[in-house]
């Protein structure tokens, strides 16, 4: 990989203005996006070297440039005499907006001194309905199983089901074993049920939606159901990723969580038990792990195609010493990493274009498979790659396509607050609108006739669906996900194409990507 801009997080020694702690040291990276777009960055705020118990604090930053530039840290939880905090899992509602941070507390019990039936480590989760600015704290330790001793919030990220369903991972001890387990909520992170236990030898885990949605973590559209954890889940497929030395483990759900496969060493994911990343661009899944099967150094990627069964070689990201990372995928497409480095004395940050690790920016296919598809590929150029990421915060979109020819344009605003857009292009003497999914008429045509289809009812993608969306021309998983209500999803081919959303700021984070085969946009 190309030399990475990092932005430095936190470093140890460096207090910032309210800490407790003269001479603070900083660990266990967590990372969102809100509905904004902006990012928000949290960690442990330790006084030394000990995890809980201890008087610690969770502090964030926020980032509403993409990470170019950030805030100064503030408390998300103080400690108070006797109690602190750490271990932060952050995820974001796409439908509501509200930020959650699961993480975990302690009146001076820890992971392993917790007893069955005791006091144990506490489990809160904090929300935020500002985007970070002010907070509320929820204690929900009893969520904690009657037969487990100590439990703790795997830190990271949660994830979202294409449904709407959040998901937050949880490591449990039960007979001095260590098991992994995900919790799930179906109304908004109001309540949540505990699935089974995933183990032994399981320790912090990820998940995120594979399978036939294409669909990732904090990546998907929304729609509240009110079902229990494991029903209506489709053919959607939950991949757990949970470190173990010498390699991570995987384990796979289809039932939302509420059961998993075996957890089986991945001969690929060398690991030396750190907590790491999974994110999702397009088709393909990125893990963030240290490339060493015993010592914390050399963070690397790994990719895979074909939903977790295998995986590329290692992309080097830091050749030094690193732990834990966290993993996610940006509305516009780029990845954002936060990790530890130098023995633990910073945490820094970096955002990753698809480019840079060999991926057609929004589509997730590979060189080489762009290489066999021919002229007929409209690709994005950098400069618009580049102007995507200023245009987030206020609204500008226009991205061009690289190859020059008629323009376009895009037609049909959000639509309030249904939350519904059209997509018009119109190249030469092919025109094509309302890319989108259809439910009755007489379909699309072009040709030189430049028509716009017959009379019929187009059903547009909403707006709280996911990052990415890709539209092809069967009735496929999008369509029967729900967000689609199991209308079919056609897809349009044009050569050359520049479009410009109008009429509503911040709708898409990138315009859409236009290639031979299909259409994909990306939504904010």
């Amino acid at each position: 990989m190309t030399s990475l801009k990092v932005r430095v997080l936190a470093e140890a020694g460096t207090p910032f203005p309210g800490s407790a702690f003269p001479s603070p040291l900083y660990r266990i990276p967590a990372l969102t996006q809100t509905k904004s777009g902006r990012i928000i960055a949290a960690f442990d705020v330790r006084s030394d070297w000990r995890d809980l118990p201890a008087e610690f604090d969770i502090a964030l930053r926020v980032s509403d440039d993409l990470g170019h530039t950030w805030s100064e840290p503030r408390a998300l939880h103080s400690h108070s005499e006797g109690f602190g905090v750490g271990d932060a899992s952050l995820l974001t509602d796409p439908l509501t907006g509200r930020v959650f941070c699961w993480h975990v507390g302690s009146h001076g019990e820890s992971f392993f001194s917790a007893k069955v039936g005791g006091p144990g480590l506490e489990l809160w989760l904090s929300y935020s309905d500002d985007e970070g600015e002010t907070w509320t704290h929820r204690d929900l330790s009893e969520l904690r199983p009657e037969n487990v001793g100590g439990m703790f919030t795997s830190s990271g990220n949660g994830a979202i089901g294409a449904d709407g369903t959040l998901y937050q991972p949880f490591v449990c001890r039960v007979d001095e074993e260590s098991y992994a387990c995900i919790a799930a909520s179906r109304d908004h992170g109001e309540t949540w049920v505990l699935g089974e236990l995933v183990g032994p030898d399981c320790d912090e885990n990820k998940v995120i939606e594979v399978g036939n949605t294409g669909l990732g973590a904090e990546s998907s559209g929304v729609s509240s159901t009110g079902a229990q954890l494991g029903e209506g889940t489709g053919s959607r497929t939950l991949l757990m990723l949970a470190r173990a030395r010498p390699l991570a483990r995987l384990a796979r759900s289809t039932d939302a969580g509420r059961t998993f496969t075996e957890a089986v060493a991945a001969p690929a994911l060398v690991d030396p038990s750190c907590n790491g990343g999974i994110a999702r661009l397009g088709n393909l899944l990125v893990v963030s792990l240290p490339d060493h099967p015993s010592e914390r150094t050399r963070l690397s990627l790994r990719i895979s195609g074909d939903g977790g069964v295998t995986w590329s070689e290692a992309i080097l990201v830091d050749p030094g010493a690193a732990a834990y990372s966290d993993l996610i995928a940006l509305a516009d497409g780029s990845l954002a990493l936060a990790w530890e480095t130098d023995d633990y004395q910073r945490i820094l940050f970096a955002r990753i274009e698809a480019e840079e690790l060999g991926i057609e920016a929004g589509t997730g296919s590979s060189e080489d498979e762009d290489a066999q598809r021919g002229d007929e590929d409209a690709w994005l150029s950098g400069e618009g790659v580049r102007g995507g990421d200023e245009d987030a915060r206020d609204g500008g979109v226009g991205a061009e396509i690289r190859n020059e020819g008629v323009q376009g344009g895009a037609e049909g605003a959000l639509g309030g607050g249904e939350g519904r857009q059209s997509v018009g292009a119109q190249s030469g003497n092919v025109g094509v609108r309302g890319v989108g999914t259809w439910d009755g008429g007489a379909g699309v045509q072009s040709g030189n006739e430049g028509s716009r289809g017959g009379d019929v009812n187009p059903r547009y993608v909403p707006a709280h669906t996911p990052p990415e969306v890709s539209v092809s021309s069967e009735a496929n998983a999008l369509a029967r996900s729900g967000v689609c209500c199991g209308a079919k999803v056609f897809a349009f081919s044009m050569e050359k194409a520049s479009l410009q959303p109008r009429g509503v700021p911040g709708a898409f984070a990138k315009p859409p990507v236009i290639t031979g085969e299909s259409v994909s946009f990306l939504q904010k």
